[in-house]
């Protein structure tokens, strides 16, 4: 992982659980069932695929660890969520999730029901400061006719579709060197929405069709947003369904918004080409305001593959608004991966269900990139690199210069089975966003820059099918043009597993000059979690997570750190800081 970029989203967590109670036998499991699973990319299902063609039926899973090109990503994956069984398909599942943290609580109720090919479930969540359950409620059936061609989805659902201009986020908002091939992937339709986060939900009726003149999606929506409104102006909504403050319970649920969306897409074996059309609307319901004017949305997206040669790319615009682009080639053999991939958002671009590739954090975009990633494999050798050079379309007013910077990183992983090391070196150099620059001044070249140079060394020691241990070192220089910083820390994990309970201690040591130089490390997380802690200045943490499970599904799991820090200015350690977290986990 790297650092505190994102790599699963949270429904992608819960699609993962679900595979996990549900594995796809991949004796028999087809291309769109296996593109489905995060992080399995499709060059990682070409060669599935094509060494199944070869033996006839799998007879383990190391046979599949084993075929040549296979992805990190994929043999880290597979095991979990995939079997070489046949599978006996449930029918009711039921899940009551509680979590306790602090003073932060959350509550999950979600049911899955299968009867054939009607498929449907309901999720009820409440946040922190809700005083019911009933705080979050989402629902979805779909029904599959004339052999699965035709599906009809009622309830939440969402449209996944092109490269993530407009509806998706296949291109996703992360950049690890190890996973450089799944930065770009074509969506596939509409499918059922399982999440608790409110802003990917589409509210209505779904309808896609497979038939001689291509895929065909249709969806009509109108989901609940909470808008942030100030002196009678609008100003922006929140991306997330979690209420946890008084003010974001008096905005809840005062917004609207409608869409209608159509798609198509056809294509053969060898290419594939796209479009949408889109119409939204956003409605007021706690405010006297106006509505805001209708958006017509558009984009074309298409896809050429030759060999190991892969070009694809998407341009989509709305009203009155520059178009939008995003595109790439790829190569994919079996020692060698490369990817180069080109986007440019004009000032104000943005979709109705988008979180496209980019550098600089913004619901209206305004950026120019070039990316560039190559994974090679030799035996037991694995390197990774990638480059991202970016800048803002426009510059700010004070100085009509666009905010800039580049990135790189470089990774090498050997293994030793069944164990591992690896070195990344990673370069960040990005212009100072708050700096002040006025016309005329002598020798001034350009906006300030801060740079960010950082190593790690990881080694992950597997002793026994029941202990494993893994050290990590972080070393980290952050340099503006009046100041150094550096940082350092050493972390230790160490694994203690069992049939039915997990252990985890976690003990981290660090030394930090400034916030700029605070190191990260990934966090001891309950399930259905996935964050990164920052450690900033000097001190130590101490963290030990536990987890115990029943032949049902149903888990128990509690977390527990304490981090002190020490004063350089005083000499004397302070207070401890203790947090914790509890979590019950019931299914059937």
């Amino acid at each position: 992982m790297d650092e505190d970029g994102e790599l699963l989203t949270e429904d992608e967590l819960l699609l993962l659980e679900e595979q996990i109670r549900q594995p796809q036998n991949l004796n028999v499991a087809s291309r769109q069932q296996l593109v489905q699973i995060p992080l399995l990319n499709s060059p990682d299902v070409d060669l599935i695929l094509k060494h199944r063609e070869k033996v006839g039926q799998f007879d383990s899973m190391d046979q599949i660890l084993l075929i040549p090109g296979l992805s990190y990503f994929a043999c880290q994956i597979l095991p979990l969520v995939t079997t070489i069984r046949e599978i006996i398909p449930m029918k009711i599942s039921l899940r009551n999730r509680w979590v306790a943290s602090n003073n932060d609580s959350r509550i999950l109720l979600q049911t899955k029901i299968m009867m054939g090919s009607i498929k449907g479930g309901f999720t009820l969540e409440r946040d922190p400061l809700e005083p019911t359950l009933s705080d979050f409620i989402s629902g979805h059936m779909t029904a599959s006719f004339a052999d699965g061609s035709v599906k009809l989805i009622l309830g939440d659902h969402q449209a996944v579709w092109g490269y993530g201009l407009l509806f998706g986020r296949t291109a996703k908002p992360m950049k690890t060197s190890e996973n450089i091939r799944g930065l770009f992937r074509m969506g596939r339709g509409l499918k059922i929405y399982r999440s608790s986060l409110e802003y990917w939900a589409l509210r209505g009726i779904g309808f896609e069709s497979n038939n001689r003149f291509g895929q065909w999606i249709l969806s009509l929506s109108s989901s609940p947003k909470d808008a942030s409104i100030q002196n009678g102006q609008w100003m922006n909504f929140s991306t997330s369904g979690n209420h946890q403050t008084e003010t974001s319970l008096d905005r809840k649920h005062n917004l609207q918004d409608q869409i209608a969306l159509m798609g198509w897409k056809s294509g053969s074996e060898n290419w594939d080409i796209g479009i949408a059309i889109a119409r939204e609307q956003w409605v007021y319901t706690k405010t006297q305001l106006n509505n805001l004017p209708p958006k017509s949305y558009g984009s074309m997206f298409g896809q050429i593959r030759h060999g190991s040669l892969d070009l694809f790319g998407e341009m989509a615009t709305y009203t009155r608004m520059s178009p939008a682009f995003v595109g790439g080639v790829s190569f994919t053999g079996e020692q060698i991966r490369w990817i180069a991939g080109y986007r440019h958002y004009p000032h104000g671009f943005q979709g109705p269900r988008s979180q496209p590739f980019r550098e600089w954090s913004s619901e209206k975009l305004n950026e120019i990139g070039v990316f560039q990633g190559i994974s090679l494999r030799s035996g037991r050798h694995r390197l990774y690199t990638y480059g991202d050079m970016y800048h803002q379309t426009t510059g700010n007013n004070l100085t009509g210069r666009p905010i800039q910077g580049f990135e790189t990183a470089t990774t090498w992983r050997y293994h030793l089975k069944p164990s591992t090391i690896s070195i990344r070196w990673k370069l960040e150099e990005k212009s100072e966003e708050d700096a002040i620059f006025f016309t005329g001044e002598d020798g001034l070249t350009g906006p300030v820059k801060a740079e960010k140079e950082s190593w790690r060394i990881t080694t992950v020691m597997k002793l026994s099918r029941s202990f494993r241990i893994q050290l990590q070192g972080d070393r980290l220089s952050y340099t503006d043009p009046d100041t150094m910083y550096w940082g350092h820390a050493l972390s230790i994990k160490v694994y203690l597993f069992h049939k039915s309970w997990r252990g985890i201690i976690n003990w981290v040591g660090f030394v930090s000059d400034d916030y700029q130089s605070r190191v990260y490390v990934w966090d001891l997380n309950l399930p259905g979690e996935l964050r990164s802690h920052s450690f900033s200045p000097t001190g130590q943490s101490l963290a030990l997570l536990f987890r115990f499970s029943t032949s049902t599904g149903a888990t128990f799991s509690a977390r527990v750190r304490s981090t002190w820090k020490f004063s350089r200015f005083t000499g004397e350690w302070f207070q401890p800081d203790l947090e914790g977290a509890i979590q019950m986990d019931i299914a059937f």
